[in-house]
Formats: C-alpha cells, structure tokens, sequence
C-alpha cells in the first residue's frame, strides 16, 4: 500500500472520530438543555403556585380584615346605642329639658295673667321631668349596685372579686292570672300568709228588698242581666234601686286582699306582716295583665347581682 493510499484511510477514520464525537456532544448538549428547561418550567410553576398561595392567604386575611371591621363598626352602633340609653345620658338630657323649662317659665311669668294655662302646663312639666330625674338617678344607683362610701364598694369587690366577666341570663317564665306579681321569701307563706274571703268586690244595697248585692259574688259583670231583676246591673245604679255603699279600706296586709288593694290603689307597695310592719313582700301589677313573663337574671363573675323582669 502506498503512502497516498494509507493517508486516504488514516483521514477517513480521523473524519469519522471526529463527527462521532461531535455529535455526542451535541445530543449531551441537547439533554442537558431540556433537563435545564424541564428545571425552569417546574420551578416557574413551584413559584406561580407559591405566589398564588400567597395571593390567596392575602385576600383571605383582607376578607377577615374587612369583617373585623365590620363586626367593630356593628359594635360601635351597639356601645353607642347604649350609651344613649344610660342613665347618665339620660339626666343630662332631663336636666337640659328642666333648664328649657324652666326659662319658659320666667318668660311666661313676666305676663302671668295673659299666659296662665301655659304657664301651669310648663309647671306640672317640670314636675314631671323632675320626677323622671329622680327616678332616673335612682335607677342608676341600683344599677352600680354600690353605696356612697368607699367601704361599701370595697367590701362588694371583696365578696365578688373585681369585675371580670358579665352575663346575661334567662332564670325562667312566672306565670300570671291575677294580672299582680309578688316578690317575697317563700319561707313566710306558711307563717305569714293570710286565707281570707275576697273583700274587694263593690257592694250594693237594695232598700226596698233589704239586700245587699257584691261583685264577683253574685253578678261579675256590669251588663250582666240578672235573674231576679231581668236588668243590669248598670241599670239598676242608674235607676237608683241599687246604692253604693263606702269602699271598705283594706290594709296591705300579707294575703291576696292586701296585694289586690293595694296595686288597684297605687299598682305597686309594700306588704305587711302579721304584726302590721312592712317587709313581708312587695307586690306590683303587669302592665298588660296576664300572661307569661320571662325573668333574667345578671351574673357577675358567676354571681347572680340583678334580676330583671320586662312587665309589658
């Protein structure tokens, strides 16, 4: 073999060698360029799902913000809701309404004679306003459930322990069909209460027959015709066969006499022992009769303090 021969077959191998390696090297290349790719994509969409998680956890705390707000907003309404209807928001208010009043007074009363009836209208306002004043003023000293001095309030912090947590509670419905309610101790019913005949009931003479007729004893209602009559006896008043006789005065004593007489006279009082002191029970008339009413009661810290009842 030649030497020209022997350089044709050394080239072609060389040649060979060469693209053999060459395209090794670019089908490395082309691997290692889709695993970078294949890299990049999974670690764009790692991140797009972190930036949407964090999106996400964004708009979710946003929506919790905004409810907060919503719910301190409705808080707001409610604490300045109940502001408006405290007792010391209601006593600046009556004093201002007094103070009108009372300047409506001394301008009426430089011409008295001309503004009389106005002048006795603003009067018995002021009366009145004074009154719910008074009242008012009360109520909040029941409220704070404390005396005038320091001692008094201490001594409620040291039965209780200072004021941590407030509750309102339903203790229970009282049934009504006397259209009064009673507060007392039950331990006095069996001593103290007093079974009596019903002596509330209007009496009634007929001279003619030299009988005596009682309400809710032989006739309970008014227009009612009566057997013996064949009238009322509405009728019977009017035509005078019938005459009143003088209501007798009850005591307020401890039995359903006393508390008839005494809400029928006032719509509340105190009723008395046996002995004839107070401090057996009070007793109050229901706004609109009977009924059921619910009764709540105000813990504090787990101690019941108050107990309210809603008459109407």
């Amino acid at each position: 073999m030649d030497s020209e021969t022997h350089f044709g077959h050394y080239w072609r191998y060389e040649h060979f060698g060469r693209s053999r390696g060459e395209i090794a090297v670019d089908v490395w290349g082309i691997v290692q360029l889709v695993v970078n790719g294949g890299a990049l994509l999974g670690g764009a969409a790692v991140w797009k799902t972190y930036v949407e998680s964090l999106r996400e956890g964004q708009r979710t705390k946003d929506s919790e913000i905004a409810l907060l707000k919503t719910d301190r907003d409705i808080w707001k309404d409610k604490v300045r809701q109940l502001e408006e209807r405290s007792p010391e928001v209601m006593e600046q208010v009556l004093g201002r309404r007094i103070e009108l009043r009372e300047a409506e007074i001394i301008r009426m009363g430089e011409d008295q004679q001309k503004n009389q009836a106005e002048l006795d209208k603003a009067l018995r306002e002021k009366s009145d306003l004074q009154s719910d004043l008074a009242r008012t003023k009360g109520f909040r000293r029941v409220l704070e459930l404390e005396g005038d001095d320091d001692e008094d309030r201490k001594t409620l912090d040291e039965l209780l322990g200072p004021e941590r947590e407030i509750e309102i509670v339903e203790i229970g419905q009282v049934g009504v069909d006397s259209g009064m309610l009673m507060l007392t101790d039950p331990c006095y019913i069996d001593s103290e209460w007093s079974l009596e005949p019903w002596a509330l009931g209007s009496r009634y003479d007929d001279s003619a027959r030299g009988k005596t007729y009682v309400q809710d004893e032989d006739f309970v209602r008014f227009d009612e015709k009566l057997r013996d009559y064949g009238k009322t006896p509405t009728q019977l008043i009017e035509e005078g066969v019938w005459v009143k006789q003088q209501d007798v005065e009850i005591p307020p004593n401890y039995s359903y006499n006393g508390a008839a007489s005494v809400t029928l006279r006032r719509g509340y009082g105190e009723l008395n022992y046996r002995k004839g002191h107070s401090g057996a029970g009070v007793v109050f008339s229901t706004t609109f009769g009977d009924g059921g009413y619910i009764v709540y009661g105000e813990l504090r810290n787990g101690q019941l303090v108050r107990v309210y009842l809603n008459l109407t």
